[in-house]
């Protein structure tokens, strides 16, 4: 059956943008959550509904016959958000690309296009399908109409026919504008009756019909005040019928025969690529095949590349002159726990359209060792396992170990760390293309699968895909492995030429090539070396916070007067807002908040609120890191080797899982006793720590060039006490404790955009006296407001925040309509600079100090990196030389107008540190 689907384009466009989120940002940072909304409703309405005929109509801003009739009409509405406005030419140049026909009538709206082709469509034989976000177009239900509505969430589309209409309103769509007559309409500023709402207009119409009927039998209408409304309601009745009537008449200047669907599915793809809507070219692959974008190797699919199978020495032999001007590569292995793996096969591409694959699963054998080696020896698991002499690897060996040659790769810390295991040092330059995707494209997923279906529109096999359920990749039979892991490589250097030219167009590639790049070699090193822990302390530990735990709940059961459970948000609120009585803060779609942020604000009105605070953060305590702690220790090394992350955190900050130690909590008695359960890998040994001290208010002081606080830092004092003084006007002498409180309150909370309010419940305070504060503050430090307003113009100005090492934020919502928002990316602007310009000094500093550390052979190394800390793990005999060298290292590292300085602690465990 012939069919047309009929659009309206504004009601669908704003549903998406509400619907989805406005960090849904195109790669230059501008919103384009309402044009993936848009796209994707419109596509699963003609592959749902099957339409041979399409139509968009779009709203115009002029005024239409029903402003003319009433002034007020959509005066309610308020103006559209400028990052809607700025998505709408967006829609129509996709309509355009895809060959769906639009249309817009000044004068007229969209209902009344999408009625009048109703309208006409019918005489033609063609079954209508009215798609909008709204209720107006019930009215154009016939045996021949129906419209078609979106639902929340997965529930796709949902078709209303005449009873389905009726069924949702109470009303038959003939009755609709009557309906509406009566009870107006709140979103068109329709004003209806006023007093008749839904029950009683659909009451009146079930008994009288129309709206002429009702008036003409007034009479009888048993309620008087019903009655009393409608008479004198009357005018503003008729005036809403009107005003809700869909022109039907209207004269369309094209044919139906020109709205015949036929989708440019060619241009379609091009237009996900451009935008990065991975998932919808994922949806519709099958639909259009993409070339790459301009200035890439042409890449189509996995079968337009050759694939060889590196089977004999002679072939390696040949392979390896290929390879002396740059290669990527890929490996593949038994499991991804580098101290238990085994290597599968190694895959290599360096031109557009040959990648290799030597299975090495048939050469290699790995066997026991009992061989005790150093720590921080080249070969450290060598007490573990050692790796039979192999030809192939023998081979290998001096390509990977070339420092002339560049290695490309994605996760190259992985790839190191495998190599490494096998005897193998990587040397020379390292790209790692996930780090680079990181670095131009922050907002964005940066696994190889995903970066192959943005950038080249090629869907990857999955590993799931390859590998048998249950078995390993030492499973896949060698052609398909080949297919696999070839591609990987494959890619990955297709990638890179892609990404080489990009880091440097945005100045990124000073960044990528001497921070993040020779970071990976530094970080790969600390991850394969460990952490060693002293598992009875943990021990001790947990049976301590147990018997604190169980301590706790029984005061909390006593203070609520029955037992429950306390990690049931849902048994808490019971025993909070009903037992207790305390007020609902807060409520949710699964009932009444008891998140923290709900109990901070109830700690005034019960003891009980304290008590459960303290419960729940020493139930983190024990379930995330003292309960877990023993799981994450590696039998054979007997350390914990954790993950450090370049590609998580959008300021640059360096993130660790397995365990997370930037979370593990120092400013509380109990979060600080976890970090006694870290020790040095030896008795003869100590854990330093050497942090950077108060180092952001440090590069406030130089970017903002203020002379005040240059001053304190150049002289060494107190830089809190100093703030105190010139905010208080005393002597430093005569500050208080209090005031110097206050004082460092506000210099932190400055970096971090602190507000009034946020401020005076932080110190205890009112908001004014915050406000007060706040405002003397920057009277006092004036170049510091000045600084924070640049940052903030430059954003505004580029839509991103720069550090000063050339990292780069997109700013999304820095022009946003939305106050929230737009102050959110504002402090992320000025925490960005700040925060990021650190993390690349103690990056920076990282690489320097590993280096000293080899090149003086000192008997130590880094082992964690948290903030702005550095902790290592040091033999006795080297203590004094590489504290000094360390210290150094990370003083020097930047020349700056105030000293960067660093406090320096060693100890026999990570908690109880004494000054050096």
């Amino acid at each position: 059956m012939r069919s047309v689907l009929i659009v309206d384009g504004f009601s669908l466009a704003f549903r998406s943008f509400y619907a989805y989120p406005m960090t849904l940002t195109s790669s230059d940072g501008a919103p384009i959550n309402a044009l993936y909304g848009f796209v994707t409703l419109i596509l699963a309405a003609i592959e749902s509904l099957k339409p041979t005929h399409v139509c968009v109509f779009f709203d115009t801003p002029e005024p239409t016959f029903r402003h003319i009739q009433y002034s007020q009409y959509k005066a309610n509405r308020s103006e559209a958000p400028d990052e809607f406005k700025s998505q709408v030419p967006l829609i129509k140049s996709f309509l355009e690309d895809s060959s769906i026909f639009s249309f817009e009538k000044p004068g007229y709206e969209a209902d009344d296009l999408m009625g009048s082709l109703a309208v006409l469509a019918e005489k033609e034989g063609l079954f209508t399908l009215m798609f909008t976000g709204d209720q107006d177009s019930f009215q154009c239900v016939t045996d021949k109409v129906c419209c078609v509505m979106p639902q929340r969430g997965k529930a796709g589309l949902r078709e209303f026919k005449r009873d389905d209409v009726f069924e949702k309103c109470g009303v038959y769509p003939e009755q609709i504008i009557d309906y509406k007559a009566l009870k107006g309409d709140s979103s068109d500023n329709i004003p209806g009756v006023l007093g008749v709402g839904e029950k009683s207009a659909v009451k009146l119409l079930t008994e009288f019909k129309t709206l002429d009927l009702i008036y003409k039998n007034i009479d009888k209408i048993s309620s008087e005040s019903l009655k009393k409304k409608l008479v004198s309601g009357k005018e503003n009745a008729f005036l809403s019928y009107d005003l809700a009537r869909i022109d039907v008449s209207v004269d369309l200047p094209f044919r139906i025969s020109e709205l015949s669907l036929d989708l440019n599915w060619s241009n379609i793809g091009r237009f996900f690529q451009a935008y990065s809507f991975s998932s919808l070219i994922k949806r519709y692959e099958h639909e259009f095949s993409l070339p790459s974008q301009e200035g890439a190797t042409t890449v189509l699919s996995v079968q337009d590349f050759n694939v060889k199978v590196v089977d004999t020495l002679s072939a390696l032999k040949s392979l390896l002159p290929l390879l002396k001007n740059g290669f990527a590569f890929d490996v593949e292995t038994t499991s991804l726990c580098i101290q238990d793996l085994q290597l599968v096969g190694i895959s290599f591409s360096c031109s557009d359209d040959q990648s290799y694959y030597l299975p090495l699963n048939t050469y290699i054998k790995i066997q026991k060792n009992d061989q005790v080696g150093s720590l921080f020896a080249d070969s450290i698991h060598e007490d573990v396992e050692s790796l039979e002499s192999n030809p192939y690897l023998d081979l290998l060996k001096g390509i990977f170990e070339d420092s002339s040659i560049y290695k490309i790769a994605h996760n190259v810390k992985f790839e190191y760390q495998v190599l490494k295991r096998y005897g193998i040092h990587l040397q020379g330059n390292l790209w790692d293309t996930m780090i680079a995707s990181f670095l131009l494209h922050p907002l964005e997923k940066v696994g190889l699968k995903d970066l192959v279906l943005r950038h080249f529109s090629v869907s990857m096999k999955s590993f799931t895909d390859v590998v048998p359920s249950g078995g390993g990749f030492q499973d896949v039979p060698i052609e398909e492995a080949a297919s696999y892991s070839a591609a990987d490589a494959y890619y990955t250097f297709a990638l890179w030429q892609r990404f080489l030219p990009l880091l440097k167009e945005k100045n990124l590639f000073d960044l990528f090539s001497l921070i993040e790049s020779p970071l990976s070699r530094v970080l790969a090193e600390m991850e394969y070396a460990g952490v060693s822990l002293d598992v009875d302390k943990i021990n001790s530990l947990r049976k301590e916070f147990e018997s604190v735990q169980k301590i706790m709940s029984e005061q909390i059961f006593s203070l609520s007067g029955e037992t429950f459970n306390l990690n049931s948000p849902k048994q808490l609120a019971s025993v909070l807002f009903d037992t207790l009585e305390l007020p609902v803060i807060k409520k949710t779609k699964t009932g009444r908040s008891t998140n923290n942020s709900v109990l901070e604000s109830l700690k005034e009105h019960h003891e009980i609120i304290s008590c459960i605070l303290n419960y729940r953060s020493n139930e983190k305590l024990l379930s995330t890191y003292i309960n877990s702690l023993p799981y994450l220790i590696h039998p054979n090394t007997g350390r914990v080797h954790t993950s450090f992350n370049q590609t998580v955190a959008i300021t640059g900050r360096l993130t660790s899982s397995r365990p997370n130690l930037q979370n593990i909590p120092i400013r509380t008695e109990k979060g600080l006793l976890l970090r006694s359960v870290f020790v040095p890998s030896d008795s003869d040994r100590y854990i330093v720590s050497i942090d950077y001290s108060q180092i952001e208010l440090r590069l406030m002081a130089h970017f903002s060039e203020d002379v005040a606080m240059i001053k304190a830092f150049c002289e060494g004092n107190d830089i809190h006490a100093s703030t105190a003084s010139i905010m208080f006007d005393c002597s430093i002498e005569e500050v208080t404790k209090h005031q110097r409180y206050q004082a460092k309150a506000v210099n932190f909370g400055i970096i971090y955009g602190i507000s009034a309010y946020g401020l005076s419940k932080n110190i205890s305070i009112s908001r004014k006296e915050a406000q007060d504060m706040i405002d003397d503050y920057f009277k006092e430090f004036p170049n510091i407001r000045l600084f924070i307003d640049s940052v903030i113009q430059k954003a505004r100005d580029n839509g991103y925040v720069k550090t000063d090492f050339g990292r780069i934020r997109p700013l999304p919502n820095i022009h946003s309509s939305n106050r929230s928002l737009r102050h959110f990316d504002e402090r992320a602007a000025v925490n960005t600079f700040l925060q990021g310009t650190a993390a690349d000094i103690m990056k920076k500093a990282m690489i320097h100090s590993f280096r000293c550390l080899h090149e003086l052979s000192l008997d130590a190394m880094i082992i964690i990196q948290v903030h702005d800390e550095l902790v290592l793990d040091v033999h006795q005999k080297d203590l004094n030389r590489t504290i000094n060298t360390i210290k150094n290292c990370m003083e020097s590292i930047v020349d700056y107008r105030v000293p960067l300085t660093v406090d320096v602690e060693f100890g026999e465990d990570w908690m109880d540190l004494k000054r050096f």
